[in-house]
């Protein structure tokens, strides 16, 4: 776990916004566009960066446009949310990132954070202890969503790092999955953790977009 944290991008991930989002997003048809922005651009690792790729950047904007249709929706469940957003966003690839999230922010409750990583990292690990009763087959379906959550808790139970064993598994699992985008990254190259911690939704939308990312890096 420490050799894969150490390579974690931790700017571009902040925890401290993801409180304030659950509450502003349990009432849909109140968030503001800008928190959507910042929302939907926080899975796509676009905290930190001031640009996204095009293919992330259209599914932002896609789902900020069609965010009133789904406000209006009185079907809040997460196989409803998801399905929904699986109906709707062209690049699926991105989108299902994108919706994992939200039904986290939304049902956080019932689903951890999720992505294609952190479900590839799931079907590895399983695999090289021998057990292949996850079917990797869909990846990106509602199905793995379901089964990497509980495979999340179950593996929760048995770290010992008191407070901090949720953000460590997490970061881990994306760290692990995506383990293969560091094989131009020299071998000495480390990150750590930004010292500055501070989030409030009472800055203006355009701080928290723009400024805020590098107060964090800081």
């Amino acid at each position: 776990m420490d050799e894969h944290l150490s390579r974690f991008p931790f700017a571009r991930y902040p925890i401290e916004p993801f409180e304030a989002w659950k509450h502003i997003f349990a009432e849909p048809q109140s968030v503001p566009a800008e928190t959507l922005r910042d929302a939907f651009r926080w899975p796509l690792g676009g905290w930190a960066r001031k640009n996204l790729p095009s293919t992330h950047h259209r599914t932002t904007i896609k789902m900020i446009k069609i965010w009133p249709e789904f406000a209006e929706n009185a079907a809040f469940e997460p196989s409803q949310i998801f399905q929904f957003w699986e109906q709707r966003l062209p690049d699926w690839n991105t989108g299902f990132n994108t919706t994992t999230f939200l039904l986290h922010l939304m049902r956080s409750d019932e689903i951890e954070i999720t992505d294609a990583h952190r479900i590839s990292a799931m079907h590895e690990l399983i695999q090289a202890v021998g057990i292949s009763t996850v079917d990797p087959s869909h990846p990106l379906s509602f199905v793995a969503v379901e089964q990497y959550s509980q495979f999340f808790r179950l593996i929760l139970q048995k770290l010992t790092y008191g407070t901090e064993s949720r953000i460590k598994l997490d970061r881990f699992l994306k760290a692990y999955g995506n383990r293969h985008a560091y094989k131009n990254v020299a071998a000495e190259y480390k990150t750590s953790e930004p010292t500055i911690r501070q989030f409030s939704c009472l800055f203006p939308q355009t701080s928290l977009s723009h400024s805020f990312p590098y107060i964090i890096i800081a």
